[in-house]
């Protein structure tokens, strides 16, 4: 009965030596109603060639030429790694000789005398589904052989990248302990590789306790989706410095390590864009009040603690230098809290004062133990100082300074107080340019104010009544009274005209006063104002003032 078990086209080499056995094979194959394309071959180097230029579904094989028999056939076959099913036509159906024959490379067995169009058909069928079984499992396992190169090539390419150090890249466990990690991320955070492989590093334990909450949501991110948006951090150092990180972070499928995260260092670009705004806040507080007594109490908290675990600013005022502003980190030693903290008049053999002497800048990284443990100083690790230089003039100094932990100042940082030192440098020259204005301004209307009350009375005892009530109103201080001085060798006698602030009350004598070389012996009979220590929050600008017009009086 024929078969048709096949819809496309087989392919089949006839390579049979007796003609009529090929022309049999072949009205096997007609009748059997399989789609079947033949060709023939007659010998051994026939059949080669067609295999070599031709693609075939099955060989049906029978060769008698000595030495170029079907045995040599299948050995050739197999040396050449030829896969296409050969089905051998054999003059017996013994099951010894079929298993050997199968050892040696035979797909089938087809006896010759049992040669019919179902009997073709069928092992037509069996190495046909037996061929396309071990093709797919070809295909599979090269399929798997590609994954696997792939991967493995993957795996090259990661390793490359991480062996580059280019970028940080670390892996960890859902306890957060830190598996595996290249050199850009343990000297990112100072560990090494056997502190690594011994399970001393960990995730959590490396984070500020401040980012525990961004870490969080984070992790759920990636616990929801399998990856997560990159997000900043910073990690303590083993010397308990801070680095600051850019980090990306995706699931990994089991098994091994839960995480992996890519790990970039911004500590640079974070500090440059520190410096940018404490630059620009600083800047805003400068010019918010003249009275830069209370501005730079703030100067010295912008940079607390970016720059440093201490700030001081240092203004030299008649010709004295003069601590006005200190800050520092709540988290310092009591002892570095203190005001005396980092005195002026300090053992070191570099610093503030040496600062406003030369008006050079200062950069000290590591402090020595023996002068960190000096009085005043308390574990003082590192240091910049720079002057607050205006014109050629010094005016006063800067200083950060670390107290605890590992971290040290750089150049960075030394360029930074040189930009800060110049700007509040800026700031008090254009606030002591004020107050000399308003000086003069109120000097000036001092005199004019004692002009009127001499051009108003010929009364010497009202005019200076008057007089002494309007400087005293004007300086701001709490007694004022006059002085008589008949000759330039007599005794000084006190006027009994006075003025006294509220709340000072009134001599109901004058003071005595001794004889003492005159202020102006040229003046035959003179009235001299005396002025009394000024009242709490006196202005230094108004003790100028009361010189300034005493000297004036004097010349006139």
């Amino acid at each position: 009965m024929p078969y048709s078990g096949f819809d496309d086209i087989l392919h089949v080499l006839l390579a049979v030596s007796d003609a009529s056995e090929r022309q049999a094979v072949r009205r096997a194959g007609h009748q059997s109603g399989l789609p079947l394309r033949w060709e023939e071959a007659a010998s051994w180097a026939q059949a080669w060639q067609c295999l070599e230029t031709q693609a075939f579904d099955a060989v049906l094989l029978h060769l008698s030429a000595p030495g170029e028999d079907s045995a040599a056939f299948l050995q050739e076959a197999k040396r050449r790694g030829l896969g296409t099913p050969l089905i051998l036509l054999t003059d017996t159906a013994d099951n010894a000789a079929a298993r050997d024959w199968a050892r040696a490379g035979a797909s089938d067995l087809l006896p010759k005398s049992r040669v019919s169009p179902e009997s073709l058909a069928r092992a037509l069928q069996n190495v046909r589904r037996l061929h396309r079984a071990q093709m797919q499992a070809n295909r599979a396992d090269t399929a798997r052989e590609e994954s696997e190169a792939r991967r493995e090539a993957s795996e090259a390419r990661f390793r490359r990248v991480a062996d580059s150090n280019i970028i940080g890249i670390v892996f960890w466990e859902a306890d957060g302990t830190i598996t595996d990690a290249n050199d850009a991320f343990l000297a990112m955070t100072g560990c090494t590789r056997p502190e690594m492989q011994q399970g001393a590093m960990n995730w959590r334990a490396l984070t500020p306790p401040e980012y525990w909450s961004i870490d969080d949501k984070k992790f759920a991110e990636l616990r929801q989706a399998g990856v997560c948006a990159p997000w900043e951090k910073e990690l303590l150092r083993g010397d308990n410095s801070r680095v600051a990180l850019l980090v990306s972070a995706s699931l990994l499928p089991p098994p091994g390590p839960k995480c992996l995260a890519f790990v970039v260092d911004v500590t640079e670009r974070k500090r440059a864009q520190d410096a940018q705004k404490f630059l620009a806040e600083a800047g805003a507080a400068l010019s918010a009040s003249p009275q830069y007594a209370q501005t730079l109490g703030e100067v010295a908290r912008l940079a607390v603690p970016a720059f440093g675990d201490w700030c001081a600013i240092d203004i030299v005022e008649d010709s004295a230098p003069r601590r006005m502003a200190v800050a520092c980190s709540g988290s310092l030693p009591e002892e570095a809290q203190a005001t005396r903290f980092f005195p002026l008049d300090t053992p070191l053999p570099a610093g503030p004062a040496q600062v406003m002497r030369t008006g050079r800048a200062l950069l000290v990284t590591d402090v020595t133990a023996p002068v960190a443990g000096a009085p005043g100083l308390h574990s003082l690790r590192s240091y910049v100082c720079a002057p607050l230089s205006v014109q050629g003039r010094t005016l006063g100094a800067i200083t950060f300074a670390y107290v605890q932990g590992g971290r040290c100042h750089t150049a960075q940082d030394l360029a930074l107080a040189e930009q800060a030192g110049l700007r509040i440098a800026l700031a008090v020259d254009n606030a002591r340019f004020l107050f000399d204005i308003q000086a003069r301004a109120e000097r000036e209307a001092i005199v004019n104010a004692i002009g009127q009350t001499l051009r108003a009375s010929l009364d010497a005892e009202q005019i200076l009544l008057s007089a002494t009530r309007a400087l005293g109103e004007a300086l701001g201080v709490s007694r004022c009274f006059w002085c008589w001085m008949p000759s330039a060798h007599g005794a000084v006698s006190v006027a009994p005209q006075q003025y006294a602030a509220p709340g000072a009350g009134v001599r109901e004598q004058p003071p005595h006063l001794p004889n003492a070389p005159l202020p102006s012996p040229s003046l035959s009979s003179a009235a001299v104002p005396l002025v009394s220590p000024p009242l709490p929050g006196m202005r230094r600008a108004k003790s100028r003032l009361c010189k300034a017009w005493i000297q004036r009086a004097k010349k006139r």
